[in-house]
């Protein structure tokens, strides 16, 4: 896709810099449903590449979506104490659930879950502080995920056409 510049800066204060030739796909099928994902904006002094979508899941009922993405341990601005914090709690967490999931593609779950005994929570928070770094890792006791969730708004209350376009090339 090139671009024809075109500029006469003397005559329009605000003047068209570029235009480019639009290519139309058809329109999605009936019954089908085209999700446009974006990435929140990153805060901090460092910005990464954005890491691809590791996972997605919908309720189509009640239109509940989540959206996995990975996190790596090794950048400079992880913050590993809380991160072996969450990732304990975490694998400790799945393995009391056998794999099920969490979050609000995760059905929420049911009731109110029940309070552990202080001194358990203790033994947790020891056996987090006594293991190293290197060992978390090698568990995969640190957190790797972060897991955004929304809803999708009722088909009733989306009646607008979007366009969406993509740039390839230069």
């Amino acid at each position: 896709m090139e671009a024809e510049k075109t500029a006469d800066f003397s005559a329009d204060p605000d003047p068209i810099i570029a235009s480019y030739k639009v290519y139309a796909n058809p329109a999605l099928a009936t019954g089908r449903k085209l999700l446009i994902m974006q990435h929140p904006n990153q805060q901090g002094p460092i910005n990464y590449p954005y890491a691809q979508i590791s996972g997605m899941r919908i309720k189509n009922r009640s239109g509940m979506i989540e959206v996995d993405v990975p996190i790596s341990h090794a950048l400079a601005d992880y913050d590993r104490d809380k991160g072996q914090r969450w990732g304990g709690a975490l694998a400790k967490s799945l393995a009391a659930k056998n794999g099920g999931t969490h979050g609000l593609a995760g059905g929420f779950g049911v009731g109110v879950s029940t309070m552990r005994p202080s001194k358990r929570r203790d033994e947790f928070e020891r056996d987090i502080d006594m293991m190293d770094w290197s060992e978390a890792v090698r568990q995969d006791k640190v957190l790797r995920t972060k897991t955004l969730g929304g809803q999708l708004p009722p088909e009733s209350e989306t009646e607008c056409q979007w366009m969406v376009g993509v740039f390839k090339g230069r």
